[in-house]
């Protein structure tokens, strides 16, 4: 049986979706952003409604609400919660989640969560919500009334921000084998390991172009599928899923992977690539330059120096990205957050040859802005690294 899924976007611009074949819906099911149908009022108001039967008050009766405009929050009749009310620029449309503890204010029998949102601009302020001591979120069963009058009940299935911001707790990824972005997202048997094929057909070649950082002896590929690298020209079949790379290469390895499903691109990894490396010599260039632009860790950069003769010693690291800790012979001389870069060595030199170590820390940007595009990042902080110049500067003492 042949089943076709087709996507379509609510407004011009770029489609992110994702869907998955489960074996508990709800498990797996997100919140949904809900909003009033009908006319849009600046200044109006208008209720989303759930009707919450309950047995006895859970221990855990917290909500996280998110809304991108005015919105109240009340249970049974009494206002627990609001957020987003002053909005100064009704165009730029934030996106605010709180979480309030209903339990005091719910009761055993019949209860009524109300999410009361009101209009800003010229497109209607949506709600959402997520309980998962309650059992509860936003999308069906809920509805919706203006004026005490019902209206239709509308599902957003734009997500102005990743999906799981609004989230309270993780669900499966929609990729069963990318628990290695999020351990907390494993698919736990809920997300069947079904691979669409949009195009089905005999196996073909695919190519994976990555660039490897200086000092890179050996890949880790993981993929049941055939790979066959090929560095400067030269073909390196893979050996139990490593491929060992020569002494001198180029940054650049192409992966040539023999697919046999629907797998294309990124997919045909079952995980993140592994690297060996070792020290190597490297330029002071930003990291994205090295092959490390999704690092979010550290680099240690390390050279000797002859100590100066007399007069102080300051480490003048030239430009910065990120935070830089200076050791000299092993001992931390200098930790720098912020510029001006440089670092007063004198004290911790002695004479003859010295080891001089800078640790450079960067940020999780570059890894996210990989790992799963968001607004959060912006221009210029994915560029990291010691650019200098690095000079050691002496400074004669005056008599």
């Amino acid at each position: 049986m042949a089943v076709e899924i087709e996507l379509t976007a609510e407004r011009d611009g770029p489609l992110r979706a994702a869907f998955a074949v489960v074996t508990d819906a709800e498990a797996y099911r997100r919140p949904e952003w809900m909003l009033p149908g009908g006319e849009v009022v600046v200044g109006e108001s208008a209720d989303l409604v759930l009707r919450l039967p309950l047995d006895a008050v859970p221990a855990d009766a917290v909500v996280h609400v998110g809304s991108d405009g005015a919105c109240r929050v009340l249970v049974n009749g009494v206002e627990v919660g609001r957020q987003g009310d002053f909005q100064p620029y009704p165009d730029h449309r934030e996106v605010r989640v709180h979480a309030y503890d209903l339990g005091p204010h719910l009761r055993a029998g019949a209860n009524e969560v109300v999410l009361r949102v009101t209009n800003q601009g010229g497109e209607p302020t949506a709600a959402t919500l997520d309980s998962p001591g309650l059992g509860i979120a936003g999308g069906p069963g809920w509805t919706a009334r203006r004026d005490g009058i019902p209206v239709p009940l509308v599902l957003r299935r734009r997500h102005p921000l990743d999906p799981g911001f609004v989230c309270a707790r993780t669900r499966p990824h929609p990729l069963p084998g990318a628990a290695w972005l999020d351990p907390a997202a494993a698919a736990d048997d809920v997300v069947l390991p079904v691979v669409p094929d949009v195009a089905p057909g005999p196996e073909r070649t695919e190519w994976l172009r990555l660039r490897v950082p200086p000092g890179t002896v050996a890949l880790r590929v993981p993929t049941s599928l055939p790979v066959v690298a090929e560095v400067d020209g030269v073909k390196i079949s893979s050996v139990d899923g490593v491929v060992r790379l020569p002494a001198h290469h180029g940054p650049e390895v192409l992966l040539r992977i023999t697919a046999r499903d629907g797998r294309r691109g990124g997919a045909l990894l079952d995980g993140p690539v592994e690297l060996d490396v070792t020290e190597a010599e490297v330029p002071l260039v930003p990291w994205e330059e090295l092959g490390l632009r999704a690092l979010g860790g550290k680099v240690t950069y390390r050279t000797t120096v002859v100590a100066p003769e007399g007069g102080r010693s300051v480490l003048d690291l030239g430009e910065v990205r990120g935070t830089a800790d200076a050791r000299v012979n092993g001992t931390l001389a200098a930790r720098l957050v912020w510029g001006p870069w440089r670092a007063e060595l004198t004290g911790h030199l002695r004479p003859g040859e010295n080891e001089i170590e800078v640790v450079v820390r960067g940020t999780l940007a570059g890894y996210l802005d990989d790992a799963s595009p968001t607004a959060g990042v912006y221009a210029g902080q994915v560029r990291t690294g010691l650019l200098g110049p690095v000079v050691l500067r002496r400074h004669t003492t005056p008599r």
